[in-house]
């Protein structure tokens, strides 16, 4: 992308065409039958409440992270047992 500071970040015009083009492509995402994820639905809700949307990228517990990635915690404990990862059995 050209006309950008010498630093390479983009200008508030550039970020601002790019996020408009993103807006875009949601609504040709819902257009085309597809699900939104739940990041994408947390943008949508920011624009809806002329906000900032969430920038929230971690999570504490299993019920955070399924909220964040839109799934059920039951997929996330799932997942977890899949995986193999240790259970906090061996703190008792």
């Amino acid at each position: 992308m050209t006309g950008g500071s010498e630093s390479g970040r983009l200008t508030a015009s550039q970020a601002d065409r790019i996020l408009r083009a993103n807006y875009g492509n949601l609504v040709k995402k819902v257009g085309a039958g597809r699900t939104l994820s739940a990041g994408e639905v947390n943008l949508l809700q920011a624009i809806q409440d002329g906000g900032r949307p969430e920038a929230r990228t971690f999570a504490k517990t299993q019920a955070e992270l399924s909220d964040l990635l839109g799934v059920s915690r039951r997929t996330i404990q799932r997942a977890m047992k899949v995986s193999g990862r240790r259970t906090t059995s061996f703190l008792r």
